[in-house]
C-alpha cells in the first residue's frame, strides 16, 4: 500500500494504509460506515477521518465513489478493466456483470 500511495503522490499514513486494505480485501464495495464498523475496536479512528481520507483517495485516482439509489456512496478500489455491478434492492447484494 505504501508503494501505491506514492505512486500517486500521496503521503502514507496509516489511517490510508488502514482504509485502503479493508478497501482491497473487501469482495464487493463498501461504505465509510462500513469501514468504520470494521476498525470499532481494533483501530482508533473517526468515521470523519474515514470520510476525509476517503475523499482524498477519491481526488487522488486511488479508488472510485459510486453513489446508490438508495443515495449511499460505496467505495471500490479503481481498476484498469471496464466492468459494471448491479445492487439488489432488498438484500443489498452487489453483483458485478462481466459484459455489457
Amino acid at each position: 500500500m505504501n508503494n501505491l500511495l506514492k505512486s500517486f503522490k500521496l503521503k502514507s499514513t496509516k489511517h490510508r494504509i488502514l482504509i485502503l486494505s479493508i478497501i482491497k480485501k473487501s469482495e464487493a464495495p463498501i461504505t465509510a460506515e462500513e469501514i468504520y464498523f470494521l476498525c470499532q475496536g481494533k483501530y482508533n479512528i473517526s468515521l470523519s477521518t474515514i470520510y476525509r481520507n476517503l475523499n482524498k483517495l477519491c481526488e487522488s485516482g486511488i479508488i472510485m465513489k459510486n453513489k446508490s439509489m438508495d443515495g449511499q456512496n460505496y467505495f471500490q478500489l479503481k481498476s484498469e478493466h471496464h466492468h459494471h455491478k448491479i445492487v439488489c434492492s432488498v438484500c443489498k447484494k452487489n453483483i458485478t456483470v462481466k459484459t455489457c
